[in-house]
């Protein structure tokens, strides 16, 4: 007994212009990327946001950087009516504010750079805390004072013979 299978219509027409009506757009409409009331808004801060930066031209970040500032950090966000709130608004180079939104986030809490959306109070009440960067590289000096003790203590190091703090366990004669 043979089953029957129905026939393979065979691969499905193209859709070409042809096929489709010629009165309707060839893409859906656009969808509107702002809406009307945040479009105001924008323009109000692109205008105020020059004049910020203008009078602001340094990066104003914990990390300190020294550089131009390009951007400016909403340090509690730029939802609804905080996008105009120039309280806390503050002057950033383009790394420090990547810095603060991507990668070191948590150091940016911690130093108020960013501050919680929901938090009511009023910006002195969360300055901005700068980072101290410490150089790993020991000060400039020459060859160590050989022969000198250098005993450990509770502030660091200490040599017996100057009678001074020692910067290190090899104890270092700084250069001039």
């Amino acid at each position: 007994m043979s089953a029957i299978l129905p026939s393979n219509p065979g691969p499905s027409p193209k859709r070409t212009r042809e096929h489709r009506d010629p009165a309707l757009p060839k893409h859906g409409p656009r969808l509107r990327q702002r809406s009307p009331k945040r479009e105001r808004q924008m323009g109000i801060y692109r205008h105020r946001r020059v004049l910020f930066l203008t009078a602001r031209p340094w990066c104003e970040s914990p990390w300190p950087c020294g550089q131009r500032a390009t951007e400016v950090q909403h340090r509690r966000g730029r939802r609804g009516e905080r996008l105009l709130d120039e309280r806390w608004w503050a002057a950033s180079c383009h790394d420090c504010n990547q810095r603060a939104e991507s990668t070191e986030t948590g150091a940016a809490r911690a130093t108020n750079w960013l501050v919680d959306e929901d938090f009511a109070g009023d910006p002195s009440e969360k300055p901005i805390i700068p980072i101290r960067i410490v150089s790993a590289e020991p000060p400039r000096a020459t060859a160590p004072l050989v022969g000198h003790v250098v005993r450990p203590d509770e502030d660091g190091y200490y040599c017996l013979d100057c009678k001074l703090p020692a910067i290190n366990r090899r104890h270092y004669r700084e250069s001039a």
